[in-house]
C-alpha cells in the first residue's frame, strides 16, 4: 500500500513539476508576444513614417516636374526669338550685301 501511495506521490509530483514547466513557457511566450506586439507597433509607426516621407517626396517631385516644364517653355520662347533675330541679321546682311555689290558696280562704272 505504501508503495502504491509513494508512486501516486511520484506521479503527482511530477505532474506538479509538468504543470509549473507548462507556466513557465506559457510566462515566457507571453513574454514574447507582448515584444512581438511591441515590435509590431513600432513597425507600423516606422510604416506610417515612410507614407509621410513618400508623400512629401511626391509632392517635391511634381513640384520639380511643374518648374521644369516652365524652364523648358522659357527655353523655347527664347529660342523662338533667338531664330527670329538670327533671320532678321541675315536678311539685313543679305541686303547690306547686295546693297554694297551694286554700290562697287556704280563706282567700277
Amino acid at each position: 500500500m505504501e508503495e502504491r501511495f509513494n508512486r501516486i506521490e511520484e506521479m503527482l509530483t511530477t505532474l506538479i513539476k509538468m504543470v509549473g514547466s507548462i507556466r513557465e513557457e506559457q510566462a515566457s511566450m507571453k513574454e514574447e508576444q507582448m515584444s512581438m506586439k511591441q515590435e509590431l507597433t513600432s513597425i507600423r509607426e516606422e510604416q506610417t513614417s515612410m507614407k509621410e516621407d513618400q508623400s512629401l517626396i511626391w509632392e517635391e517631385l511634381r513640384l520639380m516636374r511643374t518648374e521644369s516644364e516652365q524652364r523648358h517653355k522659357e527655353m523655347m520662347n527664347r529660342f523662338t526669338l533667338l531664330k527670329a533675330d538670327h533671320e532678321h541679321t541675315w536678311e539685313k546682311t543679305v541686303r547690306n550685301e547686295r546693297e554694297i555689290g551694286i554700290i562697287k558696280k556704280h563706282i567700277e562704272i
